[in-house]
């Protein structure tokens, strides 16, 4: 039989140039560094996100947690008595094991019956089997930017450390951090622990999370948000089509749609959509023709926004674009009086 291992380290929030380009995918690499460390499975899968690193390999061959052993009781000739009643060496033998008799098998061995105990026997110490591969994989962990401490090669303390195989929480720790059989959901912007009770749920949990293994998948998913959420007959610019990519790294994000005041289209479109895009933040989005309209696509962490948030990024963006207006109105005015000078001949 074989079983599945999950590793999962979680962060407050890593920065974006964390792991470099976020958008590749590290299963290839983390793939062969447990091959070298001596472990056989049918397959590995990594999550990342600002909060997370999560590995899991799937199929683990030949370190089975449980195991079924035949344990020798006593002699069948001496088990009952006369009135076919146990003696004192089966009772003791099945107080010892914490069986009944009918749960016992006749063997023969060397031409002589005796009574045994059939059991499944949990391993007290799985650990020290994938103790080696947490090592290897966790201290290999491909950051791009400097340590938090001399001490320590992550970015930033550890606050969840996740070692499991199946059901079974894997007692051991990762930077003085000891793992856990809960992993954090950080959707609208809380902290709530969610008891992972089968590895077999990770996918899942992280998929309602926004985050996938394949990358991919990824942007494929937040194109879908996107789509669902904008005016009907419009889409994102294509100067700002490059937004879905910087969600790349972000988990329980939310596409939603911001209108800005219509006056500031007079702005030249090229200005207009860099600025929002720089100061702000936001994709611009365009009708059918090309041309922008007053609606930009943000994200939030709450699946749907409240006023008070709307309210708030629509007040800040219409604010810098008033600033925007009046710079453009005034470099206008500016270009016209020198182009309406003479020079002399």
């Amino acid at each position: 039989m074989s079983g599945n291992l999950l590793l999962q380290a979680e962060f407050l929030a890593l920065p974006n140039d964390a792991f470099g380009d976020v958008s590749f995918d590290l299963s290839d690499y983390f793939h062969k560094i447990a091959t070298d460390a001596g472990y056989e499975f049918e397959n590995l899968r990594v999550w990342l996100s600002q909060y997370r690193i999560g590995i899991l390999l799937e199929g683990i061959h030949n370190y089975d947690i449980e195991s079924v052993k035949e344990i020798r009781g006593p002699k069948f000739s001496v088990a009952y008595d006369y009135n076919n009643q146990p003696t004192p060496a089966l009772t003791g033998f099945l107080a010892g094991q914490k069986l009944e008799a009918d749960d016992l098998i006749i063997k023969e061995v060397n031409g002589e019956k005796f009574l045994f105990a059939i059991k499944t026997v949990i391993d007290p110490y799985p650990e020290k089997k994938f103790i080696p591969l947490k090592n290897a994989l966790m201290s290999s962990i491909p950051f791009t930017i400097e340590s938090w401490s001399s001490e320590s090669r992550l970015p930033q303390p550890l606050i969840n450390f996740n070692f499991m195989y199946d059901s079974r929480l894997l007692e051991d720790e990762f930077e003085g951090v000891k793992s856990t059989n809960y992993i954090i959901d950080r959707r609208s912007g809380g902290f709530k622990h969610i008891i992972l009770k089968d590895v077999s749920e990770y996918e899942q949990l992280m998929n309602e999370f926004g985050v996938f293994s394949d990358p991919e998948k990824r942007r494929q998913n937040i194109e879908e948000k996107i789509k669902r959420i904008l005016p009907a007959n419009c889409k994102m610019c294509a100067v700002t089509g490059n937004y879905i990519g910087r969600t790349d790294f972000s988990e329980s994000v939310y596409p939603f749609c911001l209108s800005f005041d219509s006056e500031f289209l007079s702005i030249n479109s090229a200005v207009l959509s860099d600025t929002i895009e720089i100061i702000s933040g936001y994709a611009t989005c365009e009708n059918e023709k090309g041309e922008l309209i007053s609606n930009v696509i943000a994200f939030s962490h709450e699946s749907f926004p409240g006023e008070t948030e709307i309210r708030s990024r629509t007040g800040m963006l219409n604010e810098y674009l008033t600033r925007l207006k009046k710079t453009w109105n005034d470099d206008l005015k500016r270009f016209g009086k020198i182009c309406s000078t003479k020079f002399p001949s």
